[in-house]
């Protein structure tokens, strides 16, 4: 019982608490939409409870944001550079931070870590990583497509 209280606890969400007041945040795992809402009703988030108000609105926004969890099941389609997915993501969503679950991106996590586009602020084991994301100094408008 412990383990799964562990698991549904508000607690592991807690990185949340280093984002200022009233920021654009991207949360990249809408299933998160809850706690993160619970914690901080205060930012403005990219994503709400359901995916496919997403896709409804913006189909290409909901394709960028289902490209991690792809790239997690085939390593291989991982690209070598997601400057251009991330440069493409936030031109669909902006935001000043990108938030998302630790546990479910093992792979893309470090190679998040390599870009200079961001810059980690938190991250706990079984919770949440989050980076800022920084101004691009010359954003392209049309980004490259992915």
């Amino acid at each position: 019982m412990e383990e799964r209280n562990a698991h549904t606890s508000l607690a592991r969400f807690s990185a949340v608490s280093v984002l200022p007041r009233n920021e654009r945040v991207l949360n990249l795992d809408w299933d998160l939409f809850p706690p993160l809402f619970s914690l901080r009703p205060d930012l403005i988030y990219a994503t709400g409870i359901d995916v496919n108000l997403t896709a409804f609105t913006d189909g290409e926004a909901a394709r960028l944001l289902a490209l991690p969890d792809a790239w997690e099941k085939n390593p291989a389609a991982l690209p070598a550079d997601l400057s251009p997915w991330i440069s493409a993501l936030r031109a669909r969503l902006p935001g000043t931070y990108l938030i998302l679950a630790t546990w479910r991106y093992p792979l893309l996590l470090p190679k998040l870590r390599t870009l200079p586009s961001l810059q980690e602020v938190a991250s706990e084991k079984d919770g949440l990583t989050i980076f800022r994301i920084n101004p691009e100094p010359n954003p392209s408008p049309n980004p490259i497509p992915l």
